[in-house]
């Protein structure tokens, strides 16, 4: 079919095919570069999540160190900014999740990590409850503490010494000596053990360990021992068994601060717990899914790559030989012709050969003729003078 068409139909089927590989070239290079950028486009994406990720990581690390407490130069404490961090977090998830550029595995990972982040807000929150709790019971501790201190220094002041001064004055010895047990006994058995109560709670906040809670409630065991002695030893003194009735009940309230604030030391612990690893599972799909996009990435690389080669070098071996083609196809009749005139212009020089040979032998018969016919003039002129003669 390609030997029976005309030279200009084969020059454009030629070009038409340079431009139809050309085109089909670009079409593939510009699908597997959009390809390419679709899949940069959401991995930014991914990554965007995981930096917002890792903010609210170290917002509840600020929140667990600094509470509800407002930093210099903030508007809000660590628990808001981190609720604002995780709905930031949620809605660049969901945003990743209707992505129409995912396939349906690498939504798979989004979906699941949408599920880790519910229980990850879910476990934050009970954090920050058991902050509260914690608070509530340091200000149970400070207020009561102040309370418990005040009463102590009101018996030392409006009922001991009073009553001192009074039998000292009436030279009472021995009730100075009842007066001065009790002024002792308060000291030894209430005031000391108090102090070392508020030392081992101070203790307690400071580490958060099992063994500091122990030691505190071995403190408060002993002060509640040290107050009960007290209370039976005060009994025959009104005065003084208001203050033990107002003391105990307060250091029950202390008791009871104490408890709400190891309480809260231990859901903590449990969210900590659960924090880390909700939080090592989000990260965990995360990266799954970054590298199952950069596997992507360079798995479309690789086909790209490929099919333009294999395209090129097709469009090589098919220019060539077209080329091929067409050139044999413009001189192999330029060819023919040529020898169609060398071949006619060796036969016109074969003619003209045949020719010169002719006008010589026709020259030479001519030469011939001539010098016959001088010879016979010369005869005739010889048989004329003898005719004469």
């Amino acid at each position: 079919m390609f030997k029976n068409m005309k030279l200009s139909a084969k020059l454009f089927f030629g070009f038409g095919c340079l431009v139809f590989i050309t085109a089909v070239l670009g079409i593939i290079g510009w699908k597997g570069m959009g390809t390419v950028g679709n899949i940069v486009a959401v991995n930014e994406e991914g990554k965007l999540a995981m930096d917002t990720l890792n903010q609210c990581a170290g917002l509840r690390r600020d929140f667990a160190l600094n509470g509800f407490t407002v930093a210099a130069n903030q508007t809000k404490h660590a628990a808001d900014q981190w609720q604002e961090a995780y709905d930031n977090l949620v809605s660049q998830l969901k945003d990743l999740n209707s992505d129409s550029r995912l396939d349906a595995r690498q939504k798979e990972y989004v979906s699941k990590t949408l599920g880790y982040c519910t229980d990850y807000e879910t476990t934050f929150n009970r954090g920050v409850q058991a902050q509260r709790m914690k608070d509530e019971g340091l200000d149970a501790w400070a207020k009561v503490g102040w309370e418990i201190t005040a009463n102590l220094d009101e018996v030392k002041s409006k009922v001991i010494a009073p009553q001192s001064e009074k039998a000292l004055g009436e030279g009472n010895l021995a009730a100075v000596g009842h007066w001065k047990t009790f002024g002792d006994a308060l000291n030894e058995d209430i005031v000391q053990n108090f102090l070392l109560l508020r030392v081992n709670a101070i203790n307690l906040i400071a580490k958060n360990t099992d063994e500091r809670w122990q030691a505190y409630q071995k403190q408060l065991h002993t002060m509640k021992s040290s107050l009960s002695d007290w209370a039976q030893r005060s009994a025959g003194e009104s005065q003084l068994g208001v203050y033990t009735t107002r003391i105990t009940d307060y250091i029950n309230q202390y008791e009871q601060g104490g408890q709400k604030y190891y309480q809260a030391i231990v859901e903590q612990r449990s969210v900590d717990t659960q924090m880390a690893e909700i939080a090592g599972n989000i990260v965990s799909t995360m990266r799954e899914l970054d590298e199952n996009l950069q596997q992507t990435l360079q798995s479309t690389s690789y086909l790209v790559n490929t099919i333009l080669i294999v395209a090129s070098l097709s469009s090589i071996v098919i220019g060539t030989a077209l080329a091929f083609l067409i050139t044999r196809s413009i001189v192999k009749p330029i060819h023919r012709i040529i020898s169609d005139l060398t071949s006619g212009a060796e036969q016109v020089a074969s003619a003209s050969g045949q020719v010169s040979s002719a006008s010589q032998s026709l020259a030479e018969g001519a030469t011939e003729q001539a010098a016959g016919l001088e010879e016979t003039s010369s005869s005739l002129e010889e048989m004329s003078s003898m005719t004469k003669q």
